[in-house]
Parts: structure tokens; sequence; C-alpha cells
């Protein structure tokens, strides 16, 4: 796998593809996911997924590729394609919707305001009772209630109701702790009213609240669900750094956004941007360059509600000579 991912190794990376693609979902696709995380490998990753989807395998394997897929599409700006993909990506039947609601909490990606009303009434729907069906496909059975808690949260925050967002949050803190993570509901909670602090301005609560970290899972666990890579949380805290002009730390918030798990790649295109343009504020021109040069490529073929900002990257990038 690992020789596989060396520059120029092409041969190995065929010999792997023929390996992933006869076996079961497990351990090597999670991985395959983790090594996402560098973006480095995104088209052979993102054509793997496509003959995953092409083989027409099981329920569970065409989940799994449309799931990816969509998360890659997102990453690179395709939204339309993302939505088609994420439309049939449940981790279970009954959590309707699921990675199409959590996309719809990206802060900087647009979202049309009735798939936002369709969304919120598909995520008060869902279940709350868990089942012991922990698995790479269902990895919050376990805590349904929380998921569903955390997801509805940010969905009415984003659609402009703040209070039922934080009486959300209070019901997240009346639940008992999550026993396989503990920590993890807490986290969620802070999480929640980080994000209307974030809405309203308040930056710096923002960093009191997500200076907290009480989760405690194992290291494998952000491979499986954006909850435990805590992606958002990391955009939310480089942001609020930004804003109070805190670029140093900013940065390496910033750039955390691509080394946990293929959750992080959502953000990336943003992370990129703003990387730009505190290398530009810190008089840094080439790593500046290099930062807006990665986020053209990155979203080449993104949707018309992004180009403004690749066109703004273009634009700097030529005020800075390269």
């Amino acid at each position: 796998f690992f020789n596989a991912m060396v520059p120029g190794a092409q041969a190995a990376r065929e010999t792997l593809r023929r390996s992933l693609l006869s076996s079961e979902i497990g351990l090597p696709w999670l991985l395959a996911g983790y090594s996402l995380s560098n973006h480095e490998y995104r088209e052979y990753w993102e054509s793997l997924y496509q003959d995953l989807l092409n083989k027409a395998g099981s329920p569970r394997e065409q989940t799994f590729a449309h799931r990816h897929l969509g998360i890659l599409s997102l990453a690179a700006g395709r939204l339309d394609a993302a939505d088609a993909h994420l439309k049939v990506a449940a981790y279970a039947p009954e959590q309707d919707q699921e990675h199409r609601a959590l996309a719809a909490t990206v802060p900087f990606l647009p979202v049309p305001a009735d798939r936002l009303a369709a969304l919120i009434t598909a995520v008060e729907s869902w279940p709350t009772t868990p089942t012991d069906d922990f698995s790479l496909f269902e990895p919050h059975a376990r805590f349904p209630a929380h998921h569903r808690l955390y997801v509805l949260a940010l969905l009415v925050a984003r659609n402009g109701d703040p209070a039922r967002a934080l009486a959300l949050a209070d019901e997240l803190t009346a639940l008992d702790d999550i026993a396989m993570a503990p920590g993890l509901a807490k986290d969620m909670e802070l999480g929640i009213r980080a994000e209307v602090a974030r809405q309203e301005g308040r930056y710096q609560e923002v960093l009191v609240l997500l200076d907290e970290r009480h989760g405690r899972y194992s290291y494998e666990m952000p491979m499986v669900s954006p909850f435990f890579s805590r992606a958002r949380e990391r955009y939310l805290k480089a942001e609020a750094l930004y804003a109070l002009d805190q670029y140093a730390e900013a940065l390496g918030w910033y750039e955390s956004l691509c080394e946990l798990s293929i959750f992080d790649l959502v953000y990336l295109g943003q992370a990129r941007l703003r990387r730009a343009e505190i290398h530009k504020r810190l008089n840094q021109p080439e790593q500046a360059a290099e930062q807006y040069r990665l986020l053209i490529e990155l979203w080449s073929e993104s949707d018309l509600e992004l180009q403004p900002q690749v066109e703004t990257a273009r634009r700097r990038l030529a005020e800075l000579g390269s």
C-alpha cells in the first residue's frame, strides 16, 4: 500500500487498484481514505472509487463509492456532482440524506434554501435508538441521538435560527456521554455553540469554546466519520484566528485541514485561499503564490458559485508576478 504512494510508482498503484477492487471494504480502504488527506493522489483515488462504483458490487460498496466520490467532488467545488453522489450515500438507510445534510453545514459552500429546509425535515425524523451495529458503514449506530441533534442544530443555525440551535445544544448536553467515545458529546455541544458565535461575529468566544477538547477515542476513528476528525471545528478555529489577525496560529489550523482524513478535504479549497491571503499579508509572496496556484488547480472545474473565488486567486497570483 505505502509503496504505491511513492511518486512515480505507477506499477505499484495499478497493483494496489486490482487488490482493492477484489477485496472487501475494510481496513485497506480506510487507509486509502487516510492517504487522500494529503490530496496529492486525488485523481488516482477518484478513478478508483469510480471503478468501485462501476463494479456494481454490493449496496454497501456502492454506498461507499458514492460517499467518497461525493466528498472528492465537494473538495473540487463540483457541487452539483457532489449532490448527485450524496443523495444515494447514507451510512444507514434510515438516516435519509445524511451526507447531504453534512455538506450543507459547511459554512462557505452555498446551499439552496429549499434544499436546506428539506434537509432539516429529513434530519428531524432520524431515529434515536442506539444499536450495537458500529462499523465502517454505520459509525454512528451507537449514538444516533447525539448525531441527530448535532447535525440538526448546525442546519437550523445555517437557516437563521440560532435560538433553536442553542436549544438543541442544551438537549445534547442532557444526554448521557457516548461510551465508545468519551467526551465526544461535549465536543459536539461546544461545536454547535461555536458555530452560533461565529455567525454572530463573536470570534474570541469561538476560540474559548473550541480551546476545550474532551473527546477520547482511537486514532482510527477519524477515518470513518467527520464527527471524529473534527474537521469542522478545526476550520471554525482557524477562521476565528484569521478574523482576529492571529495569522501565525491560524496558518497551523488551516494546514491541519489536509492531514487527518478524507473528510478534511471538503475544507481544503477555502483553507488554500486563507493560507494564500495570510502569506500575502505576512509578506511571503512565494508561499502565497503556491497556495493560490493550488486553489486554482483544485477548483479549476468548480461550479459557477465558486468561480469568483477562483478568479480572485488568478488575479492575486498575477499581482504577485507569478
